[in-house]
């Protein structure tokens, strides 16, 4: 199962040279745990970016069309990930769907996918918790 990691495309050096969580952030998009946000559902680590974008542009303040050009998504390997470095993201309710990861994650070699290919690979129906498996 992979994991996703969404950041602007300005950090893709940085992340590349120390891996991903490898040296400090410009600045912290929420105030939570320090650690990696890792998600298991690419839309969720696409959203929480999102987020972080419009709760707090600081400095960064960029247009919606300038921040679709700018977003990536990288895939990352499971096998390139601690189990016990992932401690379940104390704001949501559903398990399982995203992490706060405890360590550094070597991605070079990993896809780095932009945001028109990434939403036009999200399912166009996201199953809600009461429908039922055909």
């Amino acid at each position: 199962m992979p994991f996703y990691h969404a950041t602007w495309d300005r950090h893709l050096p940085s992340i590349l040279r120390n891996g991903l969580g490898g040296s400090a952030p410009d600045r912290k998009n929420f105030d939570c745990e320090d650690g990696l946000y890792l998600a298991t559902d690419p839309s969720a680590a696409l959203l929480i970016l999102i987020e972080a974008a419009m709760i707090d542009s600081g400095p960064y303040r960029i247009s919606p069309r300038e921040a679709n050009e700018s977003m990536r998504l990288i895939v990352i390997d499971d096998s390139r990930i601690e189990a016990c470095l992932c401690i379940p993201d104390p704001n949501l309710q559903r398990k399982g769907i995203a992490f706060i990861y405890k360590g550094v994650v070597d991605v070079r070699g990993m896809p780095v996918i932009n945001m028109d290919t990434a939403m036009k690979a999200l399912p166009s129906h996201v199953p809600d918790v009461h429908d039922k498996p055909s």
